[in-house]
């Protein structure tokens, strides 16, 4: 029965699929030169870090994805890890919602060679080399 269902509803995850990414270039195409002037130097990293929430409010508002902080106030005081269990995109986009701090991401070094989000994780974030036990 669970495999019926599945596949009844696999047009619609797929058109879901569709319409996020849609909402996702609509909203950061004109955030981009934004997000490029105040990483350019490195001095505004904190700036942008602010309109990456805000950034990430419109991406859940507009593709109906809500998310609620639970217990923050149990987290310990910074530094400390936080991993997201990445089923999906949008834990990332969540966790500017829910992390109440500053943060950076620390994921594969790969990520610096797609266009849009190089200049988020070249600056803002930890690129690991997986074959290479020195950060690039």
């Amino acid at each position: 029965m669970k495999k019926i269902i599945y596949y009844i509803f696999a047009p619609f995850r797929f058109l879901y699929k569709i319409y996020y990414a849609l909402v996702f270039f609509i909203i950061a195409i004109p955030m981009y030169p934004i997000f490029y002037f105040l990483l350019k130097s490195g001095k505004y990293t904190h700036q942008a870090y602010k309109i990456k929430r805000i950034w990430a409010f419109l991406l859940a508002l507009f593709t109906f994805t809500f998310s609620r902080r639970i217990n923050v106030k149990n987290l310990p005081k910074a530094p400390y890890v936080i991993c997201a269990n990445h089923t999906s995109y949008i834990d990332i986009v969540l966790m500017f919602l829910i992390i109440p701090e500053t943060f950076l991401f620390l994921g594969k070094a790969e990520l610096l060679k797609w266009p849009v989000v190089r200049i988020f994780f070249r600056n803002m974030d930890i690129p690991v080399d997986r074959k290479n036990r020195i950060l690039v």
